[in-house]
């Protein structure tokens, strides 16, 4: 599923480029040569980029005259540790061939030996509900609990197979001729899932800030809701890396799930930041 999409010049060639962003999938960069689109993602030097993207912005962060990113990602603060060799995968097919598909998330757990392996995120039950077959085919619990992948899935011709190896909210440098370097965002970011990114010099001193916001409602009840984001504003510094500055100090609090947030700039040239909440009323913050 796309989530975000940018229109930007990432090669100075006077042709927007395309840059898209989604669930289970990397940041897709597709150069446009005046004629069409071709897609230069596996180019662009970014590895182990398949997230749970949430949004996307352009910007020259690092004010070199080029055009950079920032991919807001679901964070670390979820139950799926994640990387190149112990990625998330979704695993879909009609496991009771009953015409609709049954996706199952794994993620890798620590068996009794200490060895990780691909074992699903819900339990028989919650599956069972989905897909009364699972019953069956585990009669008890203790079974189930030592099911892998390959057991829940064992006829894989219409299997679909997703991964993702980075939930951590970054930003990407655009180091030149196509190549881009990803940095991590403090840890602060990863709070929660970064749905809304505004980056602008917020303080006055040459050096672009990122504002950020985000959260997310609407999960299943086992899951819970990401919450735990009050807004984070991360201040820039003059190596290209941001410090996260304290809410009693920044004054930005933003509570509840946050969906978008843009930067406006009034007919006095006052800047405000517009924030759209779910199921709330616009909320509107001033940059001193």
């Amino acid at each position: 599923m796309i989530t975000a999409a940018q229109w930007a010049d990432i090669d100075n060639d006077k042709h927007p480029d395309l840059i898209i962003v989604g669930e289970y999938m990397p940041v897709r960069f597709f150069k446009n040569d005046g004629k069409k689109l071709n897609e230069i993602t596996s180019s662009t030097g970014l590895q182990n980029m398949n997230g749970l993207w949430r949004s996307l912005i352009a910007a020259d962060i690092d004010s070199d005259g080029d055009i950079d990113f920032i991919a807001g990602n679901l964070g670390l603060n979820c139950h799926y540790y994640t990387s190149e060799e112990y990625p998330m995968k979704l695993y879909a097919e009609d496991i009771d061939n009953n015409g609709s598909i049954d996706p199952v998330m794994f993620y890798y757990i620590k068996d009794e030996e200490g060895d990780r392996k691909l074992y699903p995120s819900i339990s028989r039950d919650l599956l069972a509900a989905q897909s009364p077959v699972v019953k069956k085919k585990f009669l008890l619990n203790k079974d189930y609990a030592n099911a892998t992948a390959g057991d829940i899935f064992p006829d894989n011709k219409n299997l679909q197979i997703l991964t993702c190896n980075e939930t951590r909210s970054c930003w990407l440098e655009n180091i030149d001729d196509g190549k881009f370097a990803k940095h991590i965002l403090p840890e602060e970011a990863q709070f929660a899932p970064v749905n809304a990114i505004v980056c602008t010099d917020m303080d006055g001193d040459g050096i672009k800030d990122i504002l950020l916001a985000g959260n997310e409602y609407q999960t299943e009840v086992m899951t819970g809701r990401y919450d735990a984001s009050y807004g984070c504003f991360l201040k820039g510094l003059k190596n290209k890396t941001f410090e996260t500055i304290p809410t009693v100090i920044s004054g930005f609090k933003i509570d509840g799930d946050v969906k978008d947030m843009k930067l406006i700039t009034t007919a006095n040239n006052q800047k405000l930041i517009l924030i759209a909440v779910n199921d709330d009323y616009l909320k509107v913050f001033k940059c001193k």
